[in-house]
């Protein structure tokens, strides 16, 4: 792939990402054996963490749809070679169990392969997200 097509995944998968009710459109960007990971505390929510295969994707856009209403979301830079496209944006939210806020800049690194996104890391404050998740406001 070259960076300008990894360049373009990324937009689509962030364009679709957009879209609650588009889940399958997002998911179908993934290859089947996806290595997902979002490093942090895995008690927080059940998207976070080390997981495997397309369902994580899933997992994301349903049970953050249900459990997060987003206040921002910004993206600064989108950049790519290769193997790769690197998002870097920010976000924020409200937790609509807690009634907690976040706020944190992020860092989605997509590796790619054939078209697919074969791996999704996503790099964030995850002392903030934590924070919103745990007890009540």
């Amino acid at each position: 792939m070259t960076a300008e097509q990894n360049i373009i995944i990324a937009q689509t998968f962030l364009q679709r990402l957009a879209n609650p009710s588009s889940a399958p459109s997002v998911v179908e960007l993934f290859a089947e054996d996806l290595l997902w990971n979002i490093p942090g505390n895995e008690a927080a929510y059940p998207w976070i963490g080390q997981q495997h295969g397309k369902d994580s994707v899933t997992r994301f856009i349903s049970e953050s749809g249900k459990r997060l209403q987003r206040t921002l979301f910004e993206i600064h830079d989108i950049l790519a070679n290769e193997r790769r496209a690197m998002i870097y944006g920010g976000i924020a939210a409200i937790d609509l169990v807690t009634e907690k806020s976040m706020a944190t800049p992020f860092i989605i690194v997509l590796d790619i392969s054939e078209g697919l996104i074969t791996s999704f890391l996503m790099m964030e404050n995850g002392v903030a997200v934590s924070e919103a998740s745990e007890g009540a406001k």
